[in-house]
């Protein structure tokens, strides 16, 4: 249901053994058995992706994860042992959906119910990703190093 981060160009990130592996954006089975079709992801994703695997070189991420069935949340990217999650928020200055009232009502919701499920949610606007990138995969990393289970 998930996949790893990918390069931003062509969609696939290398695997220590070699393997490659796609981001699923084809047919996606709903809840109810329905089949929909996850989006392409954003620039500012592809964006996040570049920075994580080509310049930080950070551990393996799952991308549109889906954490809280049977609800359709899911997280831009995430390490799931460690239960760390990226949410990338994207058109904060032209009124986009997280910086809306609904969209931030909806956003506050689900994070409250990441953390009572345990999960640690980082929050990253497009301009903070692209002002200190490597602070962000720095502070992502060392959040998922100190959750890592023994």
């Amino acid at each position: 249901m998930a996949g790893s981060v990918q390069h931003p160009k062509s969609l696939v990130r290398r695997r220590p053994a070699g393997a490659r592996v796609r981001v699923p954006v084809g047919p996606d089975v709903g809840a109810r058995g329905a089949t929909r079709t996850r989006p392409q992801p954003s620039s500012l994703e592809r964006e996040f992706a570049f920075y994580w695997c080509e310049i930080f070189r950070g551990p393996p991420l799952e991308a549109e994860y889906r954490f809280a069935a049977p609800r359709r949340w899911r997280w831009d990217f995430c390490h799931v042992a460690s239960r760390v999650a990226i949410e990338l928020d994207g058109g904060t200055w032209v009124r986009g959906r997280h910086s809306r009232g609904s969209g931030q009502s909806a956003d506050a919701e689900k994070a409250n119910e990441a953390q009572l499920a345990g999960w640690l949610v980082i929050r990253l606007t497009a301009d903070m990703l692209r002002r200190e990138p490597l602070r962000w995969m720095r502070a992502i990393n060392d959040a998922i190093t100190r959750r890592m289970p023994p």
